[in-house]
């Protein structure tokens, strides 16, 4: 033997022996199998805990197949036969194995094929993390996450309730009284008095019909009850007349919706959103015109709100108090629809919401 040859036997000698160390102490399982029917044919100890078995109830005697759910057998089949005809030399997989007790585990599996110098199959080597518990509580997770995306969709619905009591209250109650004032005044200014208590019940008469036409609009703001009246697209319209003479500032709306009639629950989420969206521009976009748009594109509704503003990083600002994000992404959800904010400092803001429509 030369020197040479004798240098790799001890060097493939010492790999083998670091080779089934780490295999044997492994704190995962690790299982090897030979041919096309995946019989294992060395297995570490954490491969038997995991599976409940000892090393002799699997070794020569059962197969991949064996420890597999029968629900996981087609995916399993797929990616073993693509291994087997070199299509693929490894994946990985997420699946469930069955134990010895007949308990499932949850695992996530890597395999590795290996081949002759002909490129023909000779087995694999496979590790295998548990992932139960990962499993367990990322379902608890999703599950609080689900419970708490209904308390905030019961809180929007309470509160879309309470600012209906509230906008008639302004409107049937304190509104009417107001008017009746404004009347009341107005026979005194009629009935002849002197020019500075005329003045002053002008003035007076003045700010009763301001103070009701504010009325009028702090009620349309709580709940839309137009929306009910003259539909989605005269509502915003409304919104738009109102935030473009209280600011001055010019807002181009184009709505296409053709023939679709959204329900009441889908055009009050598109109003507030557009209305959240007016209001954030007002407070902090100092922006000199805006463009608003809502289009049907087949089964769907889109509101796209553009303003040439100072812009955001959205990132930065999502969790920011006072801007309405986190409410306009909760009702755009409640109707099955989603939100996005495309932003960067300096570049203004598009808001664009999408909600499909019930066939």
């Amino acid at each position: 033997m030369t020197k040479n040859s004798h240098h790799m036997l001890q060097v493939e000698m010492e790999s083998e022996g670091y080779f089934k160390s780490i295999f044997d102490n492994a704190l995962y399982g690790i299982a090897t199998t030979i041919g096309t029917d995946f019989r294992f044919v060395r297995v570490n100890d954490a491969f038997c805990k995991l599976l409940e078995y000892d090393r002799d109830e699997l070794v020569g005697v059962r197969t991949v197949d064996d420890i597999t759910i029968p629900g996981d057998y087609p995916r399993n089949k797929q990616l073993l036969t693509s291994l087997v005809n070199n299509e693929i030399q490894r994946f990985q997989i997420e699946k469930q194995y069955l134990a010895k007790s007949g308990r499932t585990i949850d695992v996530a599996v890597y395999v590795l094929g290996f081949y002759d110098n002909d490129g023909k199959y000779i087995g694999s080597t496979g590790s295998v993390m548990d992932i139960t518990e990962t499993k367990e509580l990322l379902h608890k997770l999703n599950k609080r996450k689900k419970d708490l995306q209904q308390l905030a969709g019961r809180l929007i619905s309470v509160q879309e309730e309470e600012r209906r009591r509230l906008a008639r209250e302004l409107h049937d109650d304190l509104a009417q009284r107001m008017a009746f004032l404004a009347i009341e005044a107005g026979k005194l200014h009629i009935e002849g008095c002197n020019s500075e208590v005329s003045y002053n019940l002008q003035n007076l008469i003045d700010n009763l019909i301001k103070i009701s036409e504010d009325i009028h609009r702090i009620s349309r703001q709580l709940h839309p009850s137009i929306i009910e009246d003259i539909g989605l697209v005269d509502a915003i319209r409304s919104e738009i007349n109102n935030f473009s003479r209280l600011e001055e500032i010019p807002v181009k709306f184009e709505p296409e919706l053709g023939s679709a009639v959204p329900s009441l629950n889908i055009a009050v989420s598109l109003f507030r959103i557009a209305q959240e969206s007016l209001r954030n521009i007002q407070k902090h976009a100092h922006a000199k015109s805006v463009s608003i748009q809502l289009v049907r594109e087949n089964s769907s509704l889109i509101l796209t709100i553009k303003d040439d503003g100072k812009g955001f990083t959205p990132e930065i600002v999502k969790n920011i108090p006072g801007l309405g994000l986190k409410s306009m992404r909760e009702r755009i959800r409640l109707v099955n629809g989603s939100i996005s904010y495309i932003s960067l400092p300096g570049q203004g803001t598009i808001v664009k919401a999408r909600v499909d429509m019930p066939s």
